[in-house]
């Protein structure tokens, strides 16, 4: 065996371990020799730990250079690998046929297959008959992952990873909550190196946190303390990226990312996430769209979950109006069309009082001075008792004169 061989062996072993660090080291260190076993595979292999750290640029950078080297008899896999990552991170790959699998490995279509059917979930605008298309999309990505763990194929941690947080965002998108913690409950322990499905993982479980349908067990206060592990981590290493990290973040929970940009000891990386969080008031604003007052209603209750209860008529205040200003909503990751479901500062407010520390109650209040509770309208709104009965509850709740236990149960017991 060569010496380069066995360096080429050396990386592979120590990537497949999930050892990023020290697979981008090794390679480093290869790069330094003249004769090298494969080049192209070595810095894949190196272009891909840069991904598990959350370096989008750096690992899109080493994986361009492998592609424009390319053979014509290694380019499907590269180009395979191009179009899972961009979907993983939720900027392309959204149409197009997959690659085959090469001859004896692992089929790995679905890790494709399964973001594109959240991207379309998040694509489609959660109102009207859209609605049900776009809880169609999620039980397709909780199908796909179910499918892969029951039929036998041998999964690498990672991959069995990544289904069980798809499978957990799916179950969030459908308001089946439940069924979300039964999923991410067993999905905590993670390989320290995967920096980028660490933080996929625990920002699905502070989403969940933030509802006050999470069951028990689900605490702010613990999730935002393992992402800030995460982000100090990155923060530590030359070779991660916090920015990447929040932005991989705030493209599938972007009410987890405005959380840890709103809590006292705010993670920079995800300050531009409070764009996501909707002012209401006499006016009301996502980022730099308008909303007229009862259209502002309608996106507050859901932004609440309140349409994705079962026991819940939602009944829609402004369908006229609302449809110019749906279009507004409509943006892109990438290449991927997204609808900007607006976050409300109620669900990060009542997140921050479950601390019970001083310094977190106060900021749920400032939070809320400064975004608002409710849109202001004199017009007719046909759950117009629902939208004050969230204004009562969380004015209690900022007042201490309602526990966070107490508020959730008022929310719960709300009714159209």
């Amino acid at each position: 065996m060569s010496i380069a061989l066995a360096r080429a062996m050396l990386i592979c072993c120590t990537a497949n371990a999930g050892h990023t660090r020290s697979t981008i080291e090794l390679v480093e260190a290869d790069r330094g020799y003249s004769f090298r076993q494969s080049d192209n595979y070595t810095d894949l292999e190196m272009s891909a730990a840069l991904f598990r750290l959350g370096n989008f640029e750096e690992g899109s950078s080493v994986l361009s250079a492998v592609i424009e080297r390319s053979d014509q008899w290694g380019l499907g896999r590269y180009l395979d690998f191009k179009q899972r990552i961009e979907a993983f991170w939720g900027i392309g790959g959204l149409d197009g046929p997959t690659y085959a699998t090469p001859l004896g490995a692992a089929p790995s279509g679905w890790l494709t297959e399964v973001p594109r059917a959240l991207m379309r979930a998040y694509g489609t605008p959660r109102e009207g008959k859209e609605a049900a298309v776009r809880a169609r999309h999620f039980l397709n990505a909780i199908e796909i992952c179910q499918g892969i763990e029951h039929d036998g194929t041998a999964l690498h941690p990672w991959h069995r990873l990544f289904a069980q947080w798809a499978a957990g965002t799916a179950h969030l998108g459908r308001g089946e909550f439940a069924d979300a913690a039964g999923v991410l409950e067993h999905a905590e322990r993670v390989e320290a190196d995967w920096l980028d499905i660490r933080v996929l993982v625990l920002g699905a479980a502070l989403e969940l946190s933030l509802s006050w349908q999470a069951p028990e067990g689900f605490s702010p206060a613990r999730y935002e303390h393992l992402l800030r592990q995460v982000f100090s981590e990155a923060a530590n290493s030359r070779y991660a990226s916090t920015a990447g990290l929040a932005r991989l973040l705030h493209r599938w929970h972007p009410t987890a990312a405005a959380y840890l940009a709103l809590a006292p000891y705010p993670m920079l990386a995800c300050a531009f996430a409070t764009r996501s969080v909707m002012k209401v008031g006499q006016q009301n604003f996502v980022g730099e769209l308008q909303l007229p007052p009862v259209y502002a209603c309608d996106l507050m209750l859901r932004a609440l979950d309140f349409d994705l209860q079962p026991d819940f008529t939602f009944v829609q205040g402004d369908a006229g109006g609302g449809r110019k200003k749906k279009k507004g909503l409509m943006g892109l990751s990438g290449s991927v069309p997204v609808w900007q479901l607006p976050v409300s500062a109620v669900k990060l407010a009542y997140g921050l009082m479950r601390h019970q520390k001083p310094e977190y109650q106060e900021r749920a209040r400032s939070v809320i001075s400064a975004y608002g509770i409710r849109p202001l309208t004199t017009a007719f709104y046909p759950m117009h008792s629902v939208v004050d009965a969230v204004e009562s509850c969380t004015t209690k709740l900022l007042d201490n004169h309602l526990t966070p236990r107490g508020f959730a149960a008022e929310m719960n017991a709300l009714k159209s």
